[in-house]
């Protein structure tokens, strides 16, 4: 049987740790583990022939629009002298270079002024985009993602992200009847990996969901999206006049939690097909539907206006 780079980290990790591991951990080394993870190493095609297609990569305009709506916030921020630009996520770099090359032509005067800040997961896809932007006369400072979230100054600007949120890490809940699990990855006698329930021990998934008022049903699988939270919530700290644009897939807590809604909304993505999570670790992509009320509460916690 083949198993990938990451499978193998992955039981090898799972041994280390008395059989198991959270899902969280395990969505956050198959996506993001530096010398194996799908976003950090994979020669990732951003077309109909990859494993999946976003807005900007179908057309320009996609990136135009959202550049004419970068504007209009300027000229509601006042029109300052300097402006920061932040992309999160930027994937192909396709979706900053149409904004980019859209405000250059219809803007100059703002273009020139624009301080760009592009924030990934890995080095690998930054250069990419790095190297992508040069060709529209942009040379942007590039970050990664855990140091940008680290930066203690505060910024005036716009901070843009497109289906970044949907593909950071989550923990998986069931309720029971009587108790609530947690879903967790485990290694079979037959060295296949395989999802087991236990008894949830984790404080803080608990100290959340309590937070959160999140209204669980029986037997039902809840994605739990801790680091989602730890991120929105710091990124509205760091703007102390401007805008975020979130632009991703999902829905309120109401329409996420529902009785009917028995396996979650986590899915593998290959080949613009679904798969499941645990075939072929590091190979896949990893995703979930955001819910925009925990992304709403981050921000209203920080006295932005949603």
């Amino acid at each position: 049987m083949f198993e990938t780079p990451t499978e193998i980290l992955i039981k090898k990790t799972i041994q280390e740790q008395n059989g198991s591991i959270s899902f969280y951990d395990f969505m956050d080394t198959c996506l993001t583990n530096e010398h194996f993870g799908y976003y950090s190493t994979k020669e990732l095609s951003w077309n109909h022939l990859g494993d999946y297609q976003t807005s900007p990569e179908v057309h320009p305009i996609f990136g135009f629009l959202w550049a004419k709506q970068i504007h209009e916030c300027w000229i509601k921020m006042n029109q300052p002298k300097k402006i920061t630009i932040i992309e999160v996520g930027g994937g192909s770099g396709i979706f900053m270079s149409s904004i980019a090359s859209w405000l250059k032509k219809e803007h100059p005067n703002f273009f020139h002024i624009i301080n760009f800040i592009i924030v990934d997961v890995s080095e690998k896809r930054l250069e990419q985009q790095q190297k992508l932007l040069q060709m529209y006369d942009v040379h942007p400072q590039i970050m990664l993602i855990d140091d940008f979230l680290n930066k203690q100054n505060t910024f005036e600007g716009i901070l843009i992200s497109n289906e970044f949120y949907d593909c950071l890490p989550f923990h998986l809940i069931k309720k029971t009847q009587s108790n609530l699990n947690e879903i967790r990855i485990s290694n079979s006698k037959e060295n296949r990996l395989f999802y087991s329930e236990q008894s949830l021990t984790n404080k803080n998934i608990s100290n959340f969901i309590n937070k959160m008022n999140l209204q669980l049903f029986n037997d039902c699988i809840v994605e739990i999206p801790l680091k989602t939270y730890e991120v929105i919530t710091k990124i509205a700290s760091m703007i102390n006049k401007g805008y975020i644009i979130n632009i991703d897939y999902g829905d309120s807590t109401s329409n996420l939690l529902q009785a009917w809604r028995k396996d979650g909304t986590y899915k593998g993505i290959t080949r613009n097909m679904l798969d499941d999570p645990i075939n072929n670790p590091g190979e896949i992509d990893i995703t979930a539907d955001v819910n925009f009320s925990i992304l709403q509460k981050g921000l209203e916690e920080n006295n932005m206006a949603v």
